[in-house]
């Protein structure tokens, strides 16, 4: 499971954790708690957050680098995660 960790932006399926969808599944949940997807969710936001506070990388690049495919669905997202839009997110932090 670490290759979720290390690389939230990747596209991870079942069979690239090497085990039976039921393994994964109660395993999964013993460890995080959550699903897969929520967990994978949580991880690119925050990783999406690093990058906009840190770096001046555009939002798209920013987008692909966490696994999103277009600029629009990044933006629905970490708003419904932040309650900001990413260009938002990156002023209030820059500004600070």
């Amino acid at each position: 499971m670490t290759g979720l960790l290390d690389n939230p932006g990747d596209n991870h399926t079942v069979e690239s954790v090497r085990m039976s969808r039921a393994a994964f599944a109660k395993r999964f949940a013993e460890a995080y708690g959550s699903g897969p997807m929520e967990l994978l969710r949580d991880l690119r936001m925050k990783r999406a957050g690093y990058l906009l506070e840190k770096t001046d990388l555009p939002v798209k690049r920013v987008a692909e680098l966490v696994g999103f495919a277009s600029r629009s669905a990044f933006t629905r997202a970490f708003e419904a995660n932040t309650g900001q839009s990413p260009r938002d997110f990156r002023a209030l932090r820059q500004d600070a």
